[in-house]
C-alpha cells in the first residue's frame, strides 16, 4: 500500500506530530471509510480530548492575562 500518504514506520504509537498534515487527513479518511466507524467511540473520545485541551488552554491564558494585568497595575501605581 504505497500512495503519496504512505508514512513508511506507521504503527500503533505513531504521532500527529509525526506526520504531514496530508497524512493525518488520509488517516482519518480510512477510519471514517471503516464499516465500524459509525458505530465507535472514537467521535465521543476526539471531543472529549477537545474540549479537556481547550479548557487547559483557556485556563492557563487567563492565568497568563491576570498576571500581566497584575503587573500592569503594580507598574502604574508603582507598587514594587
Amino acid at each position: 500500500m504505497k500512495h503519496i500518504d504512505y508514512y513508511e514506520n506507521m504503527g500503533i504509537f505513531t504521532t500527529f506530530k509525526e506526520l504531514k498534515a496530508h497524512q493525518i487527513l488520509h488517516v482519518f479518511n480510512e477510519m471514517v471509510n471503516n464499516p465500524a466507524y459509525p458505530g465507535s467511540p472514537f467521535t465521543d473520545m476526539v471531543d472529549n480530548e477537545l474540549m479537556k485541551s481547550e479548557t487547559i488552554e483557556t485556563t492557563m491564558a487567563d492565568a497568563n492575562l491576570e498576571k500581566s494585568l497584575h503587573d500592569d497595575v503594580e507598574e502604574k501605581l508603582d507598587v514594587t
